[in-house]
């Protein structure tokens, strides 16, 4: 909507996004965090677990959920490229995917 486009998922209005703005709703809740950051992440992760098989469940004690959602992400993008493609949510240099 933001953009100026129709969302196939919700549907919106703009007394709906005003209601939910007065209301403290943030549209951006979490910043872009930086491969880096994220390959931190995930190297504790492992000297916490002993392995990369961070969980992707929703339950309410699922810490990791965040970091789970990017290992997917990351995966599937590496898939893209092997492939020949771009992805679209995830550039990965040569050297982001020799750290991995």
């Amino acid at each position: 909507m933001k953009e100026g486009g129709i969302s196939k998922d919700y549907k919106l209005s703009k007394g709906d996004v005003k209601r939910l703005e007065s209301a403290g709703f943030e549209w951006n809740l979490s910043e872009k965090v930086s491969f880096d950051e994220r390959f931190k992440e995930l190297m504790a992760f492992k000297a916490e677990f002993g392995h990369f098989n961070v969980p992707l469940s929703n339950s309410s004690d699922n810490k990791h959920l965040s970091l789970g959602r990017w290992c997917c992400g990351v995966k599937k993008a590496y898939d893209i490229m092997k492939e020949g493609g771009i992805s679209p949510r995830f550039t990965l240099s040569k050297g982001d995917i020799k750290r991995l």
